[in-house]
């Protein structure tokens, strides 16, 4: 879990693709949300149970790859504030 936490205190979000109901990634996304980082969770993951707790807890819900740019690039656009509009 170390390492997880200086790779989520380095980066600007994170996206989880898949993340089990348990593990590394729910805790690394409940971290970043802890450290106000924007979590994106996709909806369409093949096993989506971790990722529906990371929603439930504030991440945004990705539902396409289409999402997934326009959110991306709106963290780059403004990477101090990690704040992303909620659609």
């Amino acid at each position: 879990m170390a390492r997880n936490n200086v790779i989520i205190g380095l980066s600007l979000a994170l996206v989880v693709v898949e993340a089990s109901e348990k593990g590394g990634t729910l805790a690394a996304g409940a971290k970043a949300l802890q450290l106000n980082k924007p979590v994106l969770a996709l909806e369409f993951a093949e096993n989506p149970g971790g990722n529906a707790e990371l929603i439930r807890q504030g991440a945004i819900s990705i539902r396409n790859r289409a999402e997934l740019r326009i959110r991306l690039m709106e963290v780059l656009k403004n990477p101090q504030g990690n704040q992303l509009s909620m659609i």
